[in-house]
């Protein structure tokens, strides 16, 4: 974390905009500009004329996405050596067919509105048509009987001829020349392309592999880098489902980088200054004293992200609203806060609560009751 505690209104826009990445090093408050120069400069760095794919891991929640914004500012103000960028979600893509199609049509779209990249982007666009009617033909053929699929195929294929720039691009040679035209045209460009993959640990496991594979067997161009996003853990468990063993991902990575992780310090003290925000003069240094002790029994474990810290905080401004009277609030700061944690992210202990609260009331009047009534004393019971 940065040295300089947050500023009120960082807290402010933190608590309210919970779940959007930051674009701005204004709200960066973790201090995460180096680790985004380090990835800026691996990039500018990376060895020209090859295709590197650099995957940037963590888990859900942990700033992946506001690493990707950053990063893009960044390497708006590289002058030289350039590098065009493309950010490219294949989670607003429901099928595997789709992703495919999307995926050449995204970059290509991205590069044609470019002048010195008109050229290139056709060329993708003409690879991913060719591709994607070969994967439409393949399902053509195997839902229908071989007479009517031969038929039907080879109007898909004279349709795709007639959309691409190789009219001849019926066979493997076509695909080789697309290819080649393509790796010629990436090899004498001057700059590098990097095409930015976010959300890949959301797809199912089909098109987790589609993604790969265009990248590993139809994209490994010259000059046209990858940075894919994800959770490494949810996408091996996705490939292990495909048949893939643990060092396929590792197949398609080259380089590695980490989310750098949010110490358990950095997120108390975050939620400590978010409350403190939020109760005013309500939230005491008992309060603070409480928090500590939750936070070490289980608040820590359970708001173990950045994002789960800013959810909390955000339904403690609708609660707080909700139970502030005219002059007092009407719930206890710290009784709301952990009630709150455990309703969002341990709802079957949350649920125990009205059961263990009448427990513990029906024990506290027995006690009394015991304790001033005689004639129930337990013999032998010694009552202070």
């Amino acid at each position: 974390m940065r040295e300089n505690p947050p500023t009120k209104a960082e807290l402010e826009r933190l608590v309210t905009n919970a779940d959007d990445p930051i674009d701005s090093l204004a709200d960066d408050l973790l201090n995460l500009e180096p680790f985004v120069k380090e990835i800026t400069r691996l990039i500018l760095t990376s060895q020209r004329g090859r295709s590197t794919v650099f995957g940037l891991f963590g888990p859900w929640g942990s700033g992946k996405t506001s690493i990707k914004k950053l990063l893009l500012n960044e390497l708006k103000l590289v002058k030289k050596p350039r590098v065009i960028a493309v950010d490219f979600n294949p989670w607003a893509f429901s099928s595997q067919d789709a992703v495919l199609g999307a995926f050449f049509r995204e970059i290509a779209n991205a590069l044609e509105t470019r002048r010195l990249t008109r050229g290139i982007g056709r060329g993708i666009a003409t690879l991913g048509t060719y591709l994607e009617s070969g994967a439409e033909v393949v399902e053509y053929v195997a839902a229908k009987p071989l007479a009517v699929a031969l038929k039907g195929s080879a109007k898909i294929i004279k349709s795709v001829a007639k959309h691409t720039a190789d009219p001849e691009a019926t066979d493997q040679e076509s695909l080789e020349r697309i290819q080649k035209r393509l790796r010629d045209k990436l090899a004498d460009f001057g700059q590098s392309i990097l095409v930015i993959v976010d959300d890949i640990d959301r797809l199912s496991p089909l098109q987790i592999v589609t993604v790969f594979q265009i990248i590993r067997q139809n994209l490994n161009l010259p000059n046209l880098n990858f940075l894919l996003l994800m959770d490494r853990p949810t996408v091996e468990g996705h490939l292990k489902k495909q048949g893939f063993g643990a060092d396929y991902l590792d197949k398609i990575v080259q380089c590695d980088l980490n989310v750098p992780r949010v110490t358990s310090e950095e997120r108390r003290a975050l939620l400590s200054a978010g409350v403190q925000l939020l109760f005013g003069g309500r939230w005491t240094n008992d309060c603070t004293n409480r928090l500590n002790r939750a936070w070490g029994i289980g608040l820590d474990d359970l708001l173990g992200t950045l994002r789960r810290v800013k959810r909390t905080l955000q339904s403690l401004a609708f609660y707080r609203r909700l139970f502030e009277g005219d002059r007092a609030l009407e719930v206890d700061p710290v009784d709301l806060l952990v009630i709150e944690v455990l309703r969002k992210h341990a709802p079957s202990a949350h649920d125990l609560i009205p059961t263990v609260v009448q427990e513990t009331l029906r024990r506290c009047e027995d006690q009394v009751l015991v304790r001033w009534t005689p004639s129930l004393r337990p013999r032998g019971a010694i009552f202070k």
